[in-house]
């Protein structure tokens, strides 16, 4: 691993690795991928990863850093890669390879496959963990949304 076609793993940083009792062992400079999305996630992806590293700056102290791998899906792997190329072999590999991936929302054109549902399958997850919230005073079906976190 580590030979890709377009992406570009960054001068610095370390993987992040699996122990042999399952745990993820992560360096003090992690690398860590990245799908930015579509639609507005390619407005707001420049804020997000401004708001981790920060977020790391301020909990560890300058003691820790990210640093960030641009891997493609959806419409940015058919600019890179060329038509048919929603889901590139090297975005799989990028993220087998570095053990995690932040990725943003993507779209699934009429008539075509699911890419989370691509993306799910040929790296054998099977979760989806999305945070959610109650607000007061929202309609909901829930007996109990309060509950929810």
């Amino acid at each position: 691993m580590g030979k890709y076609l377009k992406i570009s793993p960054p001068k610095r940083g370390s993987k992040i690795t699996v122990a042999k009792n399952g745990q993820l062992q992560v360096p003090d400079d992690p690398i860590v991928p990245f799908i930015q999305g579509e639609g507005i996630s390619t407005d707001i992806w420049g804020p997000v990863q401004e708001v981790f590293d920060l977020a790391v700056e301020r909990c560890y102290a300058n003691a820790k850093r990210l640093e960030w791998l641009e891997v493609f899906a959806g419409e940015r792997a058919v600019e890179a890669y060329g038509a048919g190329q929603r889901l590139p072999e090297d975005t799989v590999r990028a993220v087998q390879e570095y053990k995690v991936c932040i990725k943003g929302p993507l779209t699934t054109p009429v008539g075509s496959a699911s890419l989370d549902d691509a993306l799910f399958d040929r790296l054998d997850l099977f979760a989806h963990l999305m945070p959610i919230h109650h607000l007061d005073g929202a309609p909901t079906p829930l007996k109990d949304p309060h509950g929810l976190d």
